[in-house]
Formats: structure tokens, sequence, C-alpha cells
């Protein structure tokens, strides 16, 4: 009997490892931003053979790069991580060639954001080109990137009009929700952040005050939502997804294991990809 436990608990094991290497390689992460995207293409009402797949991949790729530039200095010496950014770079270049001139050249900040706030910290006085160490700067850079990349860019690609309450109402919505679930992480750094003079919100304002902060931008999220949607299930969607977000801002705090962010609070990208494409 406890020979048959034992393998039923390594079984149970094997899907926990398995993402645990997910996220450890920032496929997890990455496959957040895509689905994200995806849903701004369901919420714009577009079709799915219309849903621009090049852009989907081009996003996967890119964030892949991004969150490894960090690793790639340290690990010279493995094949995975090279590789792996390798094959990144290459799928972006490729991508690239379906895009428009004005995704391209609207692409160019996104870049320069992606590589200066990602600056490996191993580089030396480089590293203190670093754009998260200008002072509370780091979480809305944060915010606005994923806003743009996964609203801003799927509107460029459909070629549709900016300037629509439509547009500027999914843009908000999705830079609070990234906004709110950055928070957590910035909790969590808080002791380090500290140690190497960097002031983030939690720094500057105290744990307890970013807490009350993340809460005031829940109910704003809802506020906007409720004023801009007569659709019951949207609204009724919205609020479970904040009442997720409360509870990372409730139970985070400077001892919270760093993979009860990624699994979790990154997991919240799912959660939004589940309320608001399958619903």
């Amino acid at each position: 009997m406890q020979a048959l436990s034992k393998t039923f608990n390594q079984i149970f094991k094997i899907p926990n490892k398995a993402l645990d290497w997910l996220i450890f390689h920032n496929f997890y992460i990455s496959l957040g931003a895509v689905v994200l995207t995806f849903t701004s293409f369901v919420l714009l009402g577009v079709p799915i053979n219309e849903v621009d797949w090049a852009l989907l991949i081009f996003i996967f790729c890119a964030t892949i790069f991004t969150y490894n530039i960090d690793r790639v200095p340290f690990y010279f010496d493995r094949w995975f991580p090279i590789t792996l950014q390798t094959l990144a770079t290459v799928g972006i270049i490729i991508c690239s060639f379906w895009f428009s001139w004005t995704l391209r050249f609207f692409l160019i900040h996104l870049g320069f954001i992606a590589v200066f706030y990602s600056i490996p910290k191993g580089l030396g006085w480089v590293s203190w080109f670093s754009l998260r160490r200008i002072p509370l700067l780091k979480i809305f850079l944060v915010a606005y990137g994923w806003a743009a990349v996964t609203v801003i860019l799927p509107v460029i690609s459909l070629q549709a009009d900016w300037q629509t309450n439509q547009i500027f109402y999914l843009f908000v919505e999705r830079f609070l929700f990234i906004f709110i679930i950055t928070i957590p992480f910035d909790i969590g750094d808080f002791k380090n952040d500290q140690l190497k003079g960097i002031i983030t919100l939690p720094v500057w304002m105290g744990i307890k005050n970013t807490r009350w902060l993340g809460f005031g931008l829940v109910a704003l999220f809802l506020l906007i939502t409720i004023g801009y949607q007569s659709n019951l299930q949207f609204i009724l969607s919205a609020t479970l997804l904040m009442a997720a977000c409360c509870v990372f801002l409730v139970q985070v705090n400077v001892q919270t294991s760093r993979m009860y962010y990624k699994k979790y609070v990154d997991g919240s990208m799912f959660l939004y990809f589940a309320l608001f494409s399958l619903a």
C-alpha cells in the first residue's frame, strides 16, 4: 500500500516539475503574454481565422528573449539558454517580415524599454543605465510595456482606429491589471530593492500603504468596468479577476516564496484568458 501511495505521489509531482521547468526558462510568462494578446483579439471581436498568428509568435519569442537577457552573461557555458535565446532572436526576425512599417516603428520604443530595463547585473558600470533604477519608474514601465504589447500591437496589426472608446478602455484596463499584479512582485523584492538603492513603491511609501494602493486600483478597475460595460457576464468576470488580485495583495510579504509569484500571480494572466476569452 505504501509503495502504491509513493507511486501516486511521484506521478502527481510530474506536472509540478514540468511547470517549474516552464517557469524557470520563461516559457510560462511568455505564454501569458500570448494569451493576453489573444484575449485582446477576442475582445475586439476578431474572428479566429483573422487573428494575427505571426504577431502572437513574435510576442512569445520577444518575451522569452527579454526575460532571458539577465541570464545570458552567466550561462555562456550552457547550451540550452544560449540556444533558446538564439531561436527566440530568429523567431523575432522572421515574424517581423509580416509586419507593417507602422508596427515596426512602434516596436522600436518597446524594444528600447525591454533592453534597457533588463540590462544584466553582471556588466559592471553598464548596469547603471538600467531603467529600473530610476525611482518609481519600474512598475509604470512594466504596466505600460505589457499594455502596449498586448493591446496596441493587435490594434496596429488590425489597422484599426486607435482613437476609439473601446481601445482606450481596453488599454487602461490592461494597464491597471498589470500594475496591480506587479505590486506583489515589488513587495517581494522590497529588501533587495532597499539594499540596491532602487526606489519602488513599497520602498518609497511602505508595504502597508502599497497594499492599500493596490486595493484602490482594484476598486478603480471595477468602477471603470461597470461604467463602460453593460454586459453583466463581463462585469462578473472582472470581479472574479480582481478578487484573485486581492488575494495576492493580502497574502504576499517579503518572506513569500518567489515561486508563488511566478506560479500564481503570473498565472492570473491565464485566469484573465479563461474569463474573457472562453466565457
